[in-house]
């Protein structure tokens, strides 16, 4: 059987030389060939001194009758020696293997006993061990064929729980998204409607101080014309006092000087035309004095229309105001809903994360499976080298095998065993 470098456990990784057959199976038992003890590992003198033994017994010189059978089993025992003595290691790890067990098992049951040194018994015994062995490594990668499955089992539901959450994850962040839109259109209202707000305040504003502005410079020209007229009517009582004290001196220039009363008659007349004129300048100053009144009462309803809308425009720019607050916090909730919309970009990239170790654990999965199939094929394999060839008593065989795995061997068992194997052999 050739050498195997692939890290294959179905193939040995050192040469049996003439112990296979041309299909590359075992056909001998090293151990059986040179008369040793299968179950115990024996020492390189050991084995030499068997090697030594048993080419004395099939030395050609010893077997006149049949030399080219003995140059075979010759060649067999130094392949057998070189195996266990260069390959001591490999060769046991290869016969701990389901696979290489039952090779053993099978070259063990068609072990030809003489020329060699071993007995049928030994033989016998040999191939129960080696089925032992079998079935401990079959009972091995089927533990292992569980464990790998439960483990994958446990990446499934841990990768449908990561689906999950990042499922979750996917709904939260297109809410912050959504919630992060609704922000900006809210605050790009709101700063329209404050600027809104501001432009009418300031025109309102600006109107209100020229209407105030208007009214003062009115106010002050009635106040300036109703001085005027006030002057203008203590001019004219002055006057009229003045003419009647002329008219007193008149009287008593009359009684006097009579002589002068046509003088003082013109002067008469000339007074009470200009007691007339007087007098009618006084009621010309009552009436400018009547409506400097009313004008003074009509700026006085323009000053207080203007202090009015100054109050108006007060309540506005404190409504202004309150809008101007309602639009900071906006903002601060904007600015938490921003602080929202990061903390959904920190969970995508914690759902990217969890979307690479969900890639990592599918190709965890996909190695378990594939190691899953192997041990299965190599269980095939140990049953398929087994069942080959070998028309086994099913009962006896199942007996055999489950007494073997639990380790209770009795004589019944021997004795199952002892007709499998003649059945085998």
């Amino acid at each position: 059987m050739a050498e195997s470098s692939t890290g294959d456990l179905s193939a040995p990784s050192f040469s049996t030389g003439s112990l296979s057959g041309a299909g590359g199976e075992l056909l001998w038992v090293p151990e059986l060939v040179l008369g040793l003890d299968p179950v115990r590992v024996s020492s390189a003198g050991d084995i030499k001194r068997a090697r030594r033994t048993t080419q004395r017994k099939l030395h050609p010189d010893k077997n006149h009758g049949n030399v080219e059978a003995a140059t075979t089993y010759s060649t067999a025992v130094n392949s057998a020696a070189d195996l266990l003595l260069e390959h001591p290691e490999a060769y046991r790890r290869w016969a701990a293997t389901p696979t290489g067990a039952a090779q053993l098992a099978r070259a063990a049951v068609w072990h030809p006993g003489r020329p060699f040194l071993a007995s049928a018994e030994t033989a016998q015994e040999a191939a129960i061990h080696h089925l032992g062995q079998v079935i401990r490594g079959v009972a091995a990668l089927t533990q292992e064929l569980r464990a790998a499955t439960a483990a994958q089992r446990r990446q499934v539901r841990a990768l449908s729980a990561a689906t999950a959450r990042a499922d979750q994850l996917a709904v939260a962040l297109q809410r912050a998204e959504q919630e992060r839109d609704r922000a900006q259109r809210d605050l790009g209202q709101a700063a329209e409607e404050l600027a809104a707000v501001v432009e009418a305040s300031a025109v309102e504003h600006a109107s209100a101080e020229r209407r105030l502005r208007a009214a003062q410079a009115e106010l002050e020209e009635e106040i300036s014309a109703r001085h005027a007229a006030v002057a203008a009517c203590d001019a004219a009582e002055q006057r009229a006092a003045a003419a009647e004290h002329q008219l007193e001196a008149a009287a008593e220039q009359l009684t006097v000087a009579e002589e002068r009363s046509a003088v003082a008659e013109s002067h008469r007349e000339v007074a009470a035309a200009q007691l007339a004129k007087a007098e009618e300048r006084t009621a010309t100053a009552a009436q400018r004095t009547t409506a400097a009144e009313e004008m003074l009462a009509v700026s006085e309803r323009q000053r207080a229309a203007a202090v009015h809308q100054a109050a108006s425009s007060a309540a506005r720019a404190s409504a202004a105001e309150q809008r101007l607050e309602a639009v900071v916090r906006q903002l601060a909730a904007a600015e938490e809903r921003a602080a929202a919309a990061e903390r959904a970009s920190t969970a995508e990239q914690q759902l990217e994360a969890m979307a690479r170790q969900q890639a990592a654990t599918e190709e965890r999965a996909v190695a378990a499976e594939e190691r899953a199939a192997a041990f299965e094929q190599r269980a095939v394999d140990a049953e398929r080298l087994l069942t080959t060839n070998s028309p086994l008593p099913t009962i006896r065989l199942r007996r055999c095998l489950a007494a073997l795995s639990s380790g209770r061997v009795n004589a019944r068992v021997r004795a199952d065993a002892e007709v499998v194997l003649r059945r085998l052999a």
